[in-house]
């Protein structure tokens, strides 16, 4: 007997968004079985276990009606940026906002907000720091990460003198409790042996902090690209030598050049993944990894299985490619999880073609979370359930409306066991 809808959680609820597949997390289709207003597909459990897992990836026609007032938009909700794309996006939920966190022609780095998830490339932005004329981190400015450590903001960006050899992760602290700023430099952060590194993303864990980055294990050493995790002292500084997490032993992971970086936490279920970026990221093939923590101290590599993956990928048949570097929301009244990503609309658009999507997505009952494949542009997807009827940019004169859902994105949210508000 099919599980009711009670029973699944969140129910995307447009036939279009499945796209014809499931991730490629290991598991294979075996059964689908269609009632009159769900696609229910019975996959076997991973790792060979004998009971089936039926879950609801998709409404069909004849689904119930979206709520009313609810409204519709479809991919890309940011355009390409001419010259170099739209890529890498951060994005959190914070007190009735989203916003966006992105680098501005590799030189500076801008976050909007928005009430409305599907808003975030046209609301206002404001720049929150620009690169000087010249120096270590004048130039390429990359993948800015914003997350909420105690009571500050903090952005983490890797950024050069213009050589990508000498690329180094930097910090942005905040003043206060304002994702928009102002923020003041806190310097490269420096990692042992200070080599190559991009990409970064604060971990918390048991109460204390780590630091996970793309690095090259030596200078000029460019490919393999690997995963590194190290102890943080304070939001910007770490404590001790970096320990290697994961390498690009899968093929996919080495498609067109082996690397993996673009580390995003997530939680849910009781679990936390890394979710990571691999394969070439200027190719169609790029894609989404997963790497479970299976308990103990997250420095050590024996502390992770790497799912085989990948786990969200390019899908031809929808004219999406180059999928990668994502965050995670929950929508405005907290049922739902989404995924935003960047991608492609055509083979070969490289990285000056990459643009910002979104959708939704679920999980098993394992807790194992399931991408579905990539929309294709234009498609319409509802808007995250919950989402309120207003003006559809945020204002600076508007307060927050809305509450606050509780995260299960591992984008560093306070603990409230925590003391960071008096230490940093």
């Amino acid at each position: 007997m099919a599980p009711s809808a009670a029973h699944i959680a969140p129910t995307i609820r447009h036939a279009a968004a499945l796209n014809c597949s499931l991730p490629a997390i290991g598991v294979a289709v075996s059964t689908a079985i269609r009632s009159d207003r769900f696609l229910f597909i019975r996959v076997p459990r991973p790792r060979g276990a004998a009971a089936s897992l039926v879950l609801a990836v998709a409404a069909l026609a004849g689904a119930p009606a979206p709520p009313a007032g609810a409204a519709n938009f479809h991919n890309p909700i940011v355009e390409p940026a001419p010259s170099t794309g739209s890529a890498d996006p951060s994005v959190v939920r914070h007190r009735g906002w989203y916003y966006y966190c992105r680098s501005i022609d590799d030189t500076a780095i801008a976050v909007a907000r928005a009430h409305r998830l599907q808003d975030i490339g046209a609301a206002e932005r404001t720049v929150v720091f620009r690169a000087p004329r010249s120096g270590p981190y004048s130039r390429q400015l990359w993948a800015p990460e914003l997350q909420r450590i105690g009571a500050r903001w903090y952005i983490y960006f890797a950024a050069s003198d213009g050589d990508n050899a000498h690329h180094r992760m930097h910090v942005l602290r905040s003043g206060g409790d304002d994702p928009r700023g102002p923020y003041e430099f806190m310097g490269a952060l420096r990692t042992t042996p200070d080599e190559w590194a991009i990409d970064g993303v604060a971990l918390q864990w048991r109460g204390r902090l780590f630091f996970v980055w793309s690095g090259w294990a030596q200078a000029n050493d460019a490919f393999p690209q690997r995963l590194y995790i190290a102890r943080m002292k304070t939001p910007w500084r770490l404590d001790g030598k970096r320990h290697l997490l994961a390498s690009p032993d899968q093929s996919w992971e080495r498609a067109g050049a082996a690397l993996l970086e673009a580390p995003e936490v997530l939680r849910g279920r009781g679990r936390t993944f890394i979710v990571y970026s691999a394969g070439a990221s200027w190719s169609d093939d790029y894609g989404l990894g997963l790497l479970l923590h299976t308990g103990g101290d997250p420095r050590s590599a024996a502390s992770w299985r790497k799912l085989p993956g990948p786990a969200f990928t390019k899908s031809p048949a929808a004219g999406v490619f180059g999928v990668g570097h994502a965050s995670f929301v929950r929508s405005p009244d907290g049922r739902e999880d989404w995924i935003v990503y960047h991608a492609t609309s055509h083979e070969g658009a490289g990285w000056s073609g990459r643009s910002v999507r979104a959708q939704p997505f679920a999980w098993t009952r394992d807790g194992t979370p399931m991408f579905g494949a990539p929309v294709a542009p234009g498609i319409s997807l509802s808007e995250p359930s919950g989402t309120p009827g207003l003006p559809a940019l945020g204002r600076r004169s508007q307060g927050p409306h809305g509450k606050q859902p509780r995260l299960s994105s591992g984008l560093f949210v306070r603990d409230p066991g925590l003391r960071y508000r008096s230490r940093w």
